[in-house]
Parts: C-alpha cells; structure tokens; sequence
C-alpha cells in the first residue's frame, strides 16, 4: 500500500462516504454492500467467483440450521425427556454434517488456491524417499483478496449459528458480514453478532465520527508509508543478502522487520478502522501495544487479537472439550491437577500453533514458525510453578520496575527470534541468519550503501514517536479522546500536520518499489 494504492484507496472510500451519506438511512447498507462488491471486482477480477461461492454457501447452510432448529422446537413439544433427547440428538446429527459440508467445501477452496503446490511438494517428497518420481503439477494462479480472512470469518459464523449464539442472518446480511471491503485486505477478524448490527444501522455524518476516523486513517498511513516502508529497505536488503553480512547488521536487519511489520499490519488495520468510523462502525480491535508484554503467551493476546480469539473460539476449545479430551481426563484423574492441565493444553496447543503456522503460509517454515510459538508456551506453562517457586524463595518481586524491563526484553528477543523464522526465505536460511549474528563485522550500515543518512536517521525517529504513541496508550491516555475534545481549528490543523509529514517523509516517489504488505498475501 504505497503512495498511489493509497491516493486510490482514498479516493474510493471518499466517493463511497459521500455517495453513503447522499442516501436514506435503508439504503445506506446496500451501498456498503454494493462498492464491497465492487472493490472486490477491481482488486480480484474473475476470482471474486470464490468469495460469493463462501458467502451463498455459508448463507444456505445458515438457513438450513434455522430450519432444523424450528423443527426441533416444533417437534419437540409434548415429548417426554427422553425423547426430547433422542430428537436433539438426531437434529444435532443433521445440523453437524450440514456444517461439516460447508466447511469442507470452504477449505477446499483454500486448500486448493493456496495450499495446492505445498502439499505438492510433500506428496513428491515422500514418494522420493522410495525412489518413485511423481510429477505434481503447479498451479499457477494468483490469491483472491484476503481469502484466509474472510474463509476463516465465515466459519466463524457458521459455527456460532450451530451453536444457537444467534440466527442465521438473510442473504443482504451475510453478504455485507463477509464482504465488508474495509477488513477484507488484512482483517481483523469479525463477528456476526457484533459488526452486522453497526452495518444495517445506517448511520448519517457524525463530527467525532468523522474527525476520528480521519486520525485513525492518517495516523494508519504515517505508520504504512513513513515507517514501515522505510524500514523494508533495511529489512529487505539484509534478508535478501544475508551471506553478504553479519554481525550487528544481521540483528538491526531482524529487529527492523519486526518493527516494519507492526508498523504496517497495525496502520493498516488502523486504516481500516479509521474509514468504518466515518461510517459509525466499530471494528474489532486487533493490536494492543504487543511490545509491552512481560511473556510470549501475553504477546500473542496483545498482536493479531482476533485471530488470537478465533483460535481460541473455534479450535481450542473444541479440541480441548471433544470426547477424546474428555476420556483422557478421566483416564488421568489419579495425575494433579497442573499434569491434567498441562497435558489437555499441550494437545489444544498443538492444534492452535498449527493452524497458526499454516494459516501464515504455505511452506515448512511456517509450521516451524508456529511449533516454535507452541513450544515456547508449553515451557512456559511447565516452568511456571517453578519460578514461582523461585521468586518467592529469593524474594524477588517479579513486579518490581527491573523485572519488568527484563521480562519485556526477554519477550522481544524471543518475538524477534520468531520474526526470523516468520521473515527468512528459507529455514535454511534462517539458521545461517542466526548463526550469522554472532560472527561480528561490518557496523556501519551507512558505509554498506543499504541506506542514506537521512534515511536511517529518519528511521530511528518514526520508530521513537511510534513507540512513544504506546507508551503513551499504555499508561491509558486516550489520544484519540483528547484529539476529539479540542477545537475544530486545532483538529484540523493536526490532521493537516500529519498529512504533510506523510507527503514530505513517506518512502515514495520515482525509483521506489513499495513493498506490498506482509498479511495482505493471506
């Protein structure tokens, strides 16, 4: 989302705004719905064809739980207990395989388009290891936009109806649910029962609305193309070369992209949010300054929240209640209660982090990725009654102003040695990273030729004032709050001040290749 993309990207959500507030408070949601549609045809073409195959299948498989529901409640009048059990259980039955199908059908197509060549490349490999050469063919065909996004929002869906969290919505409602063009580049993830009834609200031109969501909106580009895009050039130089260097430069190139993708994944979020505000809608929040967290396990509930809680929605809990779960609890019930957790967690665990790691990717380093996350939790959650232990018998006050600075320096390193796994061109690859940052070197990145002075000095300063915004929200000042109490001239001129910092400091211009975001390929 560089300079243009960006320009265009204004310029549809402006026309969309002002043809939105022109219409009567009905029509407003099938104008969203309308230039959703649109959007996705620009961006996608003949691929849309995925995206209204997910929502007709996931809308009539909706419909059909409503339908075995009304049955139920109909039939099941005047029934004694155990009958009433018996037609449960038989409704339960049909409503389970309807949603197994439309699951099935949904991941297919994500299998398909996304997972085809890695499976392939399995499938060839293991017949290798029997000397059986099989020839799997490539398949060459580019992503429909945010498919993981919005496959995985419309299970959700799916399984919350199944559930009786609430109805199957009509048609105009799961549309406009899953195609919402706002969250379909990068998310976040959406549910049914809190973002629908804010799309059919039809909300007119709100002055806090507005001047919010042009904050978020600019404040969202000054981190995609101040920030981020100027540290990619660092980024991308070492991880592209990496034989050519070592040392320190290694490091500052793993911890820049780490930083780079914060920067962009949340400005882009922050877009999106800053446009559905000028609609009055309100989007999941899905970052919650991740580089204050004391753990690995609170990183994970502070970066991509909504992912993290449709994880813990819709594979965790499931796996951790099945009925082999269960059984193995009571097959444990002589073991303490910490070995009986440990061990229901590690299994649910290893059903998250893989899904995690697939869901990043199609290739070995992103399970690797995500098993490096799994067992990060499963020594965490081992060791914890240690040092508690240990704390407690040293006396050391693990919330004590020192503690607290180590745990965060203990939780970066280990997040940046994830971002290696997650960013390398290979796991190959990032093993010779990493044995690379040991081996001193160069140090004057300048003298490399990766970037000018001004462009590294320019670095090192958005990244002090995207952190001091943190520090900032992590002491619970409301920035946002205090920017929409002030004066109409003052606002302005704020929003003003960004937008010039965004046009004279953003990483654009003739010769400059914006990279295109890291999550919008999933």
């Amino acid at each position: 989302m560089g300079f243009k993309i960006g320009i265009y990207l204004l310029l549809f959500a402006s026309i969309v705004y002002a043809i939105y507030l022109a219409l009567p408070k009905k029509a407003r949601p099938f104008c969203l719905l309308a230039f959703s549609i649109l959007f996705y045809v620009i961006y996608s073409k003949f691929l849309t064809i995925f995206l209204l195959l997910t929502i007709l299948t996931v809308y009539f498989g909706g419909i059909a739980i409503n339908k075995f529901n009304d049955k139920f409640a109909l039939q099941k009048q005047g029934l004694e207990k155990e009958d009433r059990k018996k037609l449960k259980q038989k409704f339960n039955r049909k409503k389970f395989w309807v949603v197994f199908c439309v699951i099935l059908v949904n991941l297919a197509f994500i299998g398909v388009l996304k997972y085809f060549n890695f499976f392939g490349s399995i499938f060839e490999g293991f017949f290798s290891w029997f000397n059986v050469t099989i020839h799997w063919p490539v398949l060459k065909i580019a992503l429909p936009l945010g498919i993981s996004y919005y496959t995985l929002t419309a299970i959700g869906y799916l399984v919350d109806v199944n559930r009786g969290k609430y109805r199957a919505g009509n048609f105009w409602q799961v549309a406009l649910f899953i195609g919402y063009f706002p969250q379909l580049y990068e998310g976040p993830f959406a549910r049914f029962d809190q973002l629908s009834p804010q799309l059919w609200e039809g909300k007119g031109f709100d002055a806090n609305n507005f001047y919010g969501g042009l904050l978020s909106i600019l404040w969202g580009f000054f981190k995609k193309m101040v920030i981020a895009d100027r540290l990619a050039i660092i980024a991308t130089e070492v991880f592209s070369n990496y034989a050519q260097y070592n040392g320190i430069i290694i490091l500052l190139g793993i911890v820049l992209f780490t930083i780079q993708l914060y920067a962009e994944f949340s400005g882009i979020i922050d877009i999106a949010s800053g446009v559905s505000e000028l609609f009055g809608i309100k989007l999941a929040k899905n970052f919650n300054q991740p580089f204050f967290s004391r753990n690995v396990g609170e990183f994970w509930r502070r970066w991509h929240i909504s992912l993290g809680a449709w994880l813990k929605d819709y594979i965790f809990y499931p796996v951790s209640m099945s009925r082999g779960i269960t059984k193995l609890n009571k097959k444990m019930q002589k073991l303490n209660s910490f070995m009986q957790l440990f061990i229901t967690s590690s299994i649910a665990l290893l059903a998250v982090w893989l899904t995690n790691g697939l869901w990043h990717g199609a290739g070995a380093k992103y399970i690797v990725y995500g098993m490096y996350y799994y067992v990060l939790m499963l020594v965490g959650l081992c060791c914890e009654p240690l040092f508690a232990k240990i704390y407690k018998k040293m006396k050391i006050n693990k919330d004590s102003k020192p503690m607290i600075v180590l745990s965060f320096l203990k939780t970066f390193v280990l997040v940046n040695l994830g971002m290696l796994i997650f960013r390398a061109n290979s796991l190959t690859a990032a093993v010779k990273m990493f044995g690379g940052i040991f081996t001193g070197g160069q140090i004057d990145i300048i003298r490399t030729g990766i970037i000018d002075c001004q462009d590294f000095i320019m670095c090192f300063v958005t990244i002090a004032i995207l952190f001091a915004v943190d520090i900032i929200k992590e002491k619970n000042i409301n920035i946002k709050q205090w920017f929409l109490t002030r004066k109409t001239a003052l606002k302005l001129t704020i929003v003003i001040l960004i937008l010039v910092l965004i046009v004279v400091f953003g990483a654009y211009g003739n010769g400059y290749v914006p990279p295109d975001p890291i999550y919008g390929a999933f």
